[in-house]
């Protein structure tokens, strides 16, 4: 007889058992409750199947890698705890190779992939989350959860992204993960120009693109609007057209997050220790606002 599995989607608010007989996919609908474009569906996404006797998770995202940690009472289910806790991370599939899966030993397992998590009872009976913050929000899920990091006590707002416009490209995220890792002042740039978008207040208010530029001592002040127009390139194929779509992409995707904001500012920290900021504000004609 196969070992239940069912799965709680914080999002959507349900459980979702598992027949051992055919795959379920942990795609947009269980991930943001079907709300976010940007997410895959089936058989292009994670997924969970019986095979020998056990279950395993497996991966067929070219896109995403997927980070599996044991789940312990009182763990909120967040894609940044199942990151910050992981005990396999399984890397994004290519186009002709699916990376190897890992087998679920019974327990409870929280999934992070992207902004987004699920958590799998294998073996164990369901329970709904112990954290009453978590739960009260399952009904109106936000398509970018709370992230970790210096801010406010009272825990976090919700802030919803629409993308009524044309959809990205297959690759978009494996695209722009690539350009950043090769410039990695560009993200942390971009991260901290959206840094009220990651730490998820509302209204999201960008930093002004001169500040940004001083703070991390730019080539130019009119470099993020540069950065910008590649990245929407990278994304839509086209440098302009996608401007409110942009900060929700790169935040649900997972390609800025908390972790590479507390780099950017602790960048501006050191530039201003070492008088690099001073420099920028002369170099670009720097004259804040007042008012």
């Amino acid at each position: 007889m196969a070992t239940e599995l069912v799965i709680w989607s914080p999002a959507g608010g349900q459980r979702v058992p598992c027949p051992p007989d055919d795959i379920t996919w942990i795609g947009r609908a269980l991930l943001s409750g079907g709300r976010d474009r940007y997410l895959h569906r089936g058989i292009v996404c994670a997924g969970l199947r019986y095979v020998a006797h056990r279950w395993e998770l497996f991966n067929r995202d070219t896109g995403q890698e997927i980070y599996l940690a044991r789940r312990h009472p009182r763990t909120p289910p967040s894609a940044q705890v199942a990151r910050a806790t992981a005990e396999h991370v399984i890397p994004p599939a290519t186009p002709r190779l699916e990376p190897y899966p890992v087998r679920l030993d019974e327990g409870e397992w929280l999934v992070g992939i992207g902004m987004y998590s699920v958590v799998l009872f294998v073996g164990v009976p369901p329970r709904d989350d112990d954290s009453p913050s978590w739960t009260s929000r399952q009904a109106r899920p936000a398509l970018v959860p709370a992230v970790d990091g210096e801010r406010e006590q009272d825990g976090p707002s919700e802030t919803t992204f629409r993308s009524d416009g044309e959809p990205p490209v297959a690759d978009a995220v494996s695209r722009v993960r690539a350009y950043f890792d090769k410039r990695g002042l560009v993200q942390m740039a971009i991260a901290f120009y959206y840094q009220e978008v990651i730490r998820n207040k509302v209204p999201a208010q960008e930093v002004p693109m001169l500040d940004v530029a001083v703070a991390l001592n730019l080539t130019s002040g009119s470099a993020i609007a540069d950065y910008k127009k590649e990245l929407q390139r990278l994304i839509w194929n086209e440098p302009s057209g996608h401007q409110r779509e942009l900060a929700g992409f790169l935040v649900n995707s997972g390609l800025i997050d908390q972790s590479v904001l507390n780099r950017a500012v602790q960048l501006a920290r050191a530039n201003e220790r070492t008088g690099k900021i001073r420099d920028a504000r002369q170099r670009l004609e720097y004259r804040p606002n007042r008012a």
